[in-house]
């Protein structure tokens, strides 16, 4: 045998392939989260999809699955894309105006440092965890002809027979500006942290004044946080359905109400399909178009600090706008409190302080009904959504980049997906599966939503965490079970006690899945409200959202309470140790 044969006979041994059952092991805390998507968000929409191509006999409310494209041109049809102008025209101005306004506070607010700092930021956020519905019927009482914005115009002489804006698109249009408002001002206040301050300075050196400055420095550099609160705000207001249905009185449409009406009224799925993948398509689009543009904002790093290169000399102009701003957030929360003690039943006016609609409301049996099933799906959904999200988290700490992309992509697309889309999908296919409705769908729903904002919290700790700890932990002798119980867990424990919070706050404050997946025989707080203050708003309603209100406020405290905790805790052995 030759030389040559021997070479090509040799050969060196082939790696056996991983077992395919060891690769689903490997996967396995990463399954539930991934699975949650598959069967939850991508399902619904699927079927969404498909049901947008069919016909339904609005006789015998059959739906018909085929390849017609009839529902897509009845969009065209002036009563439904009117709505759909409207919606985008609506969601484009309330984006500009939030920039508009957000941006001199960011501003102010990134320049600032210490307590004035977080005081500021707690003025910005708070409001915004506020129950939306409460936030959004107060303005029923500001914007109506016997408000107090209507006697203070009066007063001053500007008007004569006060506003008469109420139930209107003008009034929408505020609302929805009030509603976003913060969610622009903290992905700006990111980007213009992160400003070093020295740029400014070589500006001024080189001659530039402050409005040259503002152009060709700051904004710039601020893109990244600009685009993202625009995708942050313009996103939810094109689908939004509550403020509509609320402060529009059902006489102004948008693209929320009437996909929620073709399931909920008019039974036609079909063409309510079609809308929803129409409004789908529209968010994609936007996406797309914002892709790449609004990576870098994040959270990592703090919010306390200053920003790169000491402090500016502060603008009184911008120092008033802050302020009056805080005063916008917060208005429509004070009026709620004030009249949930006024003894005027119908709030033409302050008619005397009293306690009385408390007791109303305490023995409202539908409301403390309401009130104890959001506690119970509150309360599922946190230990739920914690149990399936930190191990999704941890896991994507080491997985592959195949891996950590599906999760990504299951995670942003849970929060880009407009939730009417996601509700109505969902609530499709429970009947598609003969599946029952109630508190468990409604649980269900509210993981869905909410399991994603918990990754990207328990996510990004990870992300920012000193591994270092962990592997002194190893080269120590301790087990894995033990640095994660000693070391890791301890670390992670503020991102996870937010987490829940956070996750607490979205079940509790969800109106549209919790109205779907109810179907009217699971009725949640929220809902509850908004039934009651769609036509009229009464004293002891004022009163059950206070106490609503007050009881969420009390369980954000509490988690922030346990964070600092932990904080103090970990300084004290990190002194210990020195």
């Amino acid at each position: 045998m030759s030389s040559t044969s021997v070479l090509t006979e040799e050969r060196p041994p082939e790696v056996p392939p991983r077992p395919t059952r060891a690769r689903l092991v490997g996967w396995l805390p990463a399954m539930p989260t991934l699975l949650l998507w598959a069967l939850c968000s991508l399902a619904p929409v699927a079927v969404l999809v498909a049901y947008s191509f069919g016909q339904t006999d609005l006789v015998t409310y059959r739906l018909v699955l085929g390849w017609t494209l009839a529902n897509y041109q009845s969009l065209a049809e002036s009563f439904y894309l009117a709505p759909i102008l409207r919606s985008v025209g609506l969601a484009a101005g309330t984006t500009v105006l939030c920039a508009l306004v957000a941006f001199p506070v960011a501003y102010f607010v990134s320049r600032t440092r210490g307590r004035l700092r977080v005081v500021l930021l707690a003025c910005v956020v708070i409001p915004y965890l506020t129950s939306f519905v409460v936030r959004a019927y107060a303005w029923l009482d500001l914007l109506s002809s016997a408000g107090p914005i209507s006697d203070v115009l009066n007063s001053l002489g500007i008007t004569r027979n006060g506003l008469t804006i109420a139930y209107s698109p003008t009034a929408i249009a505020i609302v929805l500006v009030y509603a976003y408002l913060p969610l622009m001002v903290l992905p700006m206040f990111v980007a213009l942290d992160r400003l070093d301050l020295s740029l400014h300075t070589a500006a001024s050196d080189l001659g530039a004044n402050g409005r040259r400055t503002l152009r060709r420095v700051t904004i710039p550099l601020a893109k990244p946080g600009i685009y993202a609160g625009c995708l942050l705000v313009f996103i939810p207001a094109l689908g939004e359905y509550t403020v509509p249905a609320i402060v529009g009185g059902g006489r102004t449409l948008m693209f929320g109400n009437i996909i929620a009406d073709q399931f909920q009224g008019t039974g036609d799925y079909s063409l309510g399909a079609a809308l929803s993948t129409s409004l789908t398509a529209i968010v994609l689009l936007c996406v797309v178009l914002l892709r790449g543009r609004t990576q870098n904002v994040t959270f990592q790093g703090g919010l306390v600090r200053g920003g790169r290169g000491g402090a500016v000399r502060r603008s009184p102009f911008l120092a008033a706008w802050t302020a009056l701003v805080i005063a916008f957030l917060f208005l429509p929360i004070l009026t709620v409190f004030a009249n949930a003690f006024n003894r005027d039943d119908t709030l033409a006016g302050w008619g005397g302080f009293t306690f009385q609609w408390f007791g109303s409301a305490l023995t409202d049996q539908a409301a403390v009904g309401a009130a104890v099933t959001s506690l119970q799906v509150a309360l599922l959904c946190v230990v739920i959504t914690l149990a399936i999200t930190v191990p999704a988290a941890l896991w994507a700490r080491s997985a592959s980049r195949r891996g950590q992309a599906l999760l990504d992509v299951s995670t942003y697309m849970r929060i880009a997906l407009p939730e009417v889309v996601f509700a109505v999908g969902l609530f499709i296919l429970f009947r598609r599966l003969d599946l029952p409705l109630g508190l468990m769908g409604i649980v269900l729903g509210h993981v869905v939503l909410a399991s994603a904002f918990a990754f990207v919290i328990v996510q990004t700790r990870l992300a920012t965490m000193d591994t270092t700890l962990e592997q002194a932990g190893s080269d120590l002798g301790a087990t894995p079970a033990r640095v994660f119980r000693r070391v890791t867990l301890p670390l992670i424990t503020p991102a996870v006690v937010g987490a829940g919070v956070l996750t607490f706050f979205v079940s509790a404050d969800n109106v549209l899945t919790s109205l779907f997946m109810g179907a009217g025989n699971v009725v949640t707080l929220p809902v509850y409200i908004m039934s009651q203050v769609k036509f009229s708003v009464s004293p002891a309603t004022n009163a059950i959202a206070l106490l609503f209100v007050l009881a969420v406020m009390l369980v954000i405290a509490a988690g922030g309470v346990v964070v600092a905790a932990g904080r103090v805790r970990r300084r004290s052995k990190d002194v210990d140790a020195l």
